[in-house]
């Protein structure tokens, strides 16, 4: 056994954390020891230790900490949740999946209209009263001069790491959007609110350069038949200009306009006396060309596209 000073601190969120300092004024944090209060602290302590880790403290003669009792609780709440489990059934252990699907269907009437209050309904706001019960991060915005960094770190192929909390005018903050999340997903909770957010639509895809012969063959199929165009929008309408286009080699591409290899872009260039864009498609291994579209010609000779179109891409 050996002298000690229990440390006794109170955290933002309201619980109480122990640590133990010893006689060499070395901290020892011991994570599991529940208090209610801060009454031990700065008391003297006797503590056994084990290979390091603390597996006893006495107070005054009497056990008032003992990793065997702590670990002996850990089991025993763990049997009982597995008790109370039916045997028959297997419950996920995502933070998320506590909600259980209804049995049967509640119908609803149509919903009101939006734009007006309704005399006969009820109004309001919603009053919350918050308290993070687990711990909570939120990634903090960019000042310029971070923003500036950022680019630099990237283009050097380096990963730039931000950790603090959100934080906007030096002041920590949870956004709106965050707390609008919650609350809607609390306020479908509690009003029998419906899933809405699916579809059975497959989506496109594409798979034509892995080992898969038959999607390879397939794209090679009909990507001779391939034309190029231009995407224009008109009010709320969106058309297709077809036009020309070439491969390029990658050397005239304007590569110190683009600021990852990576990534998706396109520029307005003049190439062969014609206006277009060159279009970088993406990284790939041994890729040496990207694509010249040409600026259309005419512009009146537009294809709609569908609304499905739209939506799907």
């Amino acid at each position: 056994m050996e002298k000690a000073r229990l440390e006794i601190t109170k955290t933002k969120r309201g619980e109480f954390v122990a640590n133990l300092i010893l006689e060499n004024n070395k901290k020892i944090p011991i994570p599991d020891f529940k208090l209610k209060d801060v009454s031990l602290n700065g008391k003297e302590v006797l503590v056994e230790r084990q290979k390091g880790p603390v597996v006893k403290i006495i107070y005054e003669g009497k056990e008032i900490y003992s990793k065997h009792t702590q670990e002996q609780n850990k089991t025993w709440q763990q049997s009982q949740r597995q008790a109370h489990q039916p045997a028959n059934e297997i419950y996920s252990m995502a933070p998320y999946n506590f909600v259980p699907l209804n049995d049967k269907v509640v119908s609803a009437e149509t919903p009101p209209d939006f734009d007006r209050y309704h005399e006969d309904r009820y109004t309001g706001y919603i009053d919350l009263e918050i308290k993070a019960r687990t711990p909570l991060y939120i990634r903090d915005t960019l000042t310029e001069e971070e923003y500036k960094e950022k680019i630099k770190r990237e283009e050097a192929r380096e990963t730039y790491v931000n950790p603090n909390f959100f934080s906007p005018g030096g002041l920590i903050r949870i956004p709106g959007s965050s707390l609008r999340g919650m609350i809607r997903t609390m306020v479908e909770m509690v009003s029998y609110g419906k899933f809405g957010f699916f579809d059975d639509r497959r989506l496109y895809y594409r798979s034509f350069a892995d080992k898969s012969k038959n999607f390879r063959k397939e794209y090679q199929t009909h990507i001779k038949d391939s034309k190029a165009g231009v995407l224009i929008k008109e009010g709320l309408k969106y058309y297709r200009i077809p036009t020309r286009y070439e491969k390029v080699k990658k050397n005239i591409t304007p590569n110190l306009l683009r600021r990852r290899p990576e990534e998706f872009d396109f520029y307005p260039v003049r190439y062969k006396n014609k206006d277009g864009y060159i279009v970088v498609s993406g990284f790939m291994n041994n890729k040496n060309v990207d694509w010249f579209i040409e600026k259309p010609d005419n512009y009146s000779n537009k294809i709609p596209l569908s609304d499905n179109d739209v939506k799907d891409y």
